[in-house]
């Protein structure tokens, strides 16, 4: 399965460019051991949309990182 496959719900809305911002952002996280997960898609959708703001968008990930 690729990733618009998996996540393409979660895309929906966002033009090509920030497609390949999220996508670029995944990757590099993938590399640098992070799990990918749904909820992680979605909270970075979120803040490239513009819905969450740059402090809500670094506390939940950390949040999502460290399982709280």
């Amino acid at each position: 399965m690729n990733f618009e496959e998996e996540y393409g719900h979660l895309l929906e809305g966002l033009d090509e460019e920030h497609i390949r911002v999220v996508q670029q952002t995944l990757a590099a996280s993938y590399h640098e051991g992070r799990a990918i997960t749904q909820e992680k898609v979605a909270l970075l959708v979120q803040y490239v949309k513009k819905e969450i703001n740059k402090s809500e968008y670094v506390s939940r990930g950390l949040e999502l990182e460290l399982g709280k």
